[in-house]
């Protein structure tokens, strides 16, 4: 008998391992060297203990990851990847429904995050998740502008 592959939606993230630090820095550098933060933010983030990371797996491989900073009341989520071969298979919903799962658990009050103004598709994912726009914040070493969402708890 076949074993059959898990759908996306039946995985849970878990923590990420010193092993996993290769395709991470990966999956770093397609979503952001455009934006200018290159493998070595990925690998100060990672070893950072303040920061969060969560991976979910598909037999032993590596298919989406969220990097995110807990206080006493709130979440910034930091970065949310998701291979390219996995993308639209509701890796990313995954990953930040586990997020928002724990947040309302741990009784926090918002989740935070930013985004590139012109990445349409981010927007779109996390406006259906319920994020607002606060306001146009910033911009990233290579001069994209920046948006801030929030989404309450």
């Amino acid at each position: 008998m076949m074993k059959r592959e898990p759908a996306t939606s039946e995985l849970v993230p878990g923590a990420a391992m010193i092993s996993d630090l290769k395709t991470l820095r990966i999956l770093w550098r397609e979503a952001f060297q455009a934006f200018g933060y290159d493998e070595s933010h990925c690998e100060a983030l990672f070893f950072d203990l303040h920061i969060q990371t969560r991976v979910l797996r598909l037999n032993d491989a590596i298919v989406g990851v969220s990097m995110y900073r807990r206080t006493d009341y709130s979440v910034e989520l930091i970065a949310l990847l998701v291979a390219e071969k996995y993308r639209r298979q509701r890796v990313g919903h995954r990953l930040l429904e586990a997020l928002i799962s724990e947040s309302i658990q741990r009784q926090l009050k918002f989740i935070k995050l930013h985004t590139a103004v012109q990445n349409v598709v981010a927007r779109s994912f996390f406006e259906a998740h319920g994020f607002r726009v606060e306001q146009e914040d910033g911009q990233y070493p290579r001069g994209q502008r920046a948006i801030a969402y929030h989404r309450l708890l």
